[in-house]
C-alpha cells in the first residue's frame, strides 16, 4: 500500500468549479453549484474526500462565480496543498484546463475531475494503468454528451456530442492524464487557432490531437455517474447516495412527536419537533423544522421550515417556509377540496 501512496503523491488533481450553475438557479444566485449539499455534504467534499483517500496531496481548483466561497470551503475542511487558478471567462472545459498549467511540477500526472461529477469508481486501479484514461459509462442518449470510439481497450477517437450516434459510452468527466505536457501544448494549439466545438475549447479535442500524436489511450467503465445539473437530478443522486451512505444520519431524537425514515442525513444543531422526515432527506446544520411532513427533498443550512408537507423539494441557506394548517370539524358525508378553481377536477358537485 505504501508504495501506491507514493505513486500517488505525484499525481495532481485539477477540479474545474468555475460554472455558474445556470440550471440550479435560484439555489446558486448566492451558493455556488459544487457547494450545494448532497447526502449529508457538498458535492465538492464527495470529489475531495475521494482524492483524499488516495493519498493525492496537490490539487489545483479552477474558481470564478462565487469563487471565495469555494476557496474559503476548502481551505477551512482540507489540508492539501492547493492552488486557486480563477477563470475570468467561461470559455469551456479545455480553457479552464489551459489556465491551470503554471501549476504542474515537474514529473507530476493529472487526473481532472470535473466539480459536479459525483461517481463510483476504483480510483486506484484507474491510476495505476500504463496509459491515460477516460473514464465512461454506458448511456442510452449518446447525442447529449462526448463519446468515445474504441478498439479493444484502447480508445480511437472521441466525439463532442456526436449528431449520429457514434458510440453508447459517454465521458463522465474524469481523466488521469499521464503526459501532461502534450495534452497542455493541444490545449494551447486548439486556442491559439480558435478551434471550438459546440462554441467552446474543448478538452475532447484537446485529447483527440494527443490520440494523433500516438499517445496511447485507455477508456474505464465506472461503476456510478450522479448528476447534479438540474433540480430533479440533483434530488434523484441525493436520494442515490443516501442509499449507499445509509449510516449518515446523525438525528436520533425520538420524542416530541419526531418520525425518522431512513435513509436520510441530518446535520449539527438542528432542532425538529412533531415531525416526520424521510425517506430521502438531507437537512443542513442550523435548520429548524417543526409541524412538517418531508420527504425526497433538501434543506440547506439555517433555514426554518414549518406548518407544511414538503416533497421534491430544495430549500437554500437561511430560508423561511411556512404553510397553512386547518382545525376542521367535519360532519358526514362531506367534501373538503383545498385545490385552486383551476386545479379541481370532476366540475361542480
Amino acid at each position: 500500500m505504501s508504495n501506491t501512496k507514493k505513486n500517488f503523491e505525484h499525481v495532481r488533481a485539477v477540479i474545474p468549479v468555475a460554472g455558474v450553475g445556470t440550471r440550479l438557479r435560484p439555489l446558486t444566485h448566492t451558493l455556488p453549484k459544487v457547494l450545494i449539499p448532497v447526502a449529508g455534504k457538498p458535492m465538492l467534499a464527495h470529489i475531495l474526500d475521494e482524492i483524499e483517500k488516495m493519498g493525492i496531496k496537490k490539487v489545483s481548483i479552477v474558481i470564478g462565480y462565487l469563487g471565495d466561497q469555494i476557496k474559503d470551503y476548502v481551505l477551512k475542511n482540507y489540508a492539501f496543498d492547493v492552488d486557486f487558478v480563477e477563470q475570468d471567462e467561461c470559455l469551456g472545459l479545455g480553457h479552464a484546463i489551459a489556465i491551470t498549467r503554471d501549476t504542474l511540477q515537474k514529473g507530476e500526472e493529472l487526473l481532472i475531475v470535473l466539480g459536479d461529477t459525483l461517481f463510483k469508481a476504483n480510483l486506484e486501479r484507474i491510476m495505476s494503468t500504463e496509459d491515460s484514461v477516460v473514464c465512461v459509462k454506458e448511456v442510452s442518449q449518446p447525442q447529449r454528451f462526448g463519446v468515445v470510439v474504441t478498439k479493444g481497450p484502447h480508445i480511437t477517437d472521441l466525439i463532442e456530442k456526436p449528431d449520429r450516434p457514434v458510440s453508447n459510452l459517454a465521458i463522465v468527466g474524469i481523466y488521469y492524464i499521464k503526459e501532461p505536457s502534450i495534452m497542455y501544448e493541444a490545449l494551447d494549439h486548439i486556442m491559439k487557432e480558435d478551434i471550438k466545438t459546440k462554441g467552446e475549447y474543448q478538452l475532447t479535442d484537446a485529447l483527440k490531437i494527443m490520440l494523433s500524436k500516438e499517445v496511447s489511450m485507455q477508456y474505464h467503465i465506472i461503476d456510478g455517474w450522479y448528476d447534479c445539473g438540474k433540480p430533479e437530478t440533483l434530488l434523484h443522486t441525493n436520494q442515490q447516495l443516501l442509499e449507499k451512505y445509509k449510516d449518515a444520519v446523525r438525528f436520533e431524537h425520538r420524542e416530541n412527536g419526531v418520525v425518522i425514515i431512513h435513509p436520510v442525513s441530518i446535520g449539527l444543531d438542528v432542532s425538529i419537533s412533531q415531525a416526520i422526515i424521510g425517506p430521502y432527506v438531507t437537512i443542513g446544520d442550523k435548520v429548524k423544522i417543526n409541524r412538517t411532513v418531508m420527504s425526497d427533498s433538501i434543506v440547506n443550512k439555517g433555514s426554518e421550515v414549518e406548518d407544511i408537507v414538503l416533497s421534491q423539494s430544495i430549500i437554500g441557506e437561511n430560508a423561511i417556509v411556512r404553510g397553512s394548517q386547518f382545525h376542521l370539524n367535519v360532519g358526514d358525508s362531506t367534501i373538503i377540496d383545498f385545490l385552486n378553481n383551476s386545479s379541481k377536477r370532476g366540475g361542480n358537485r
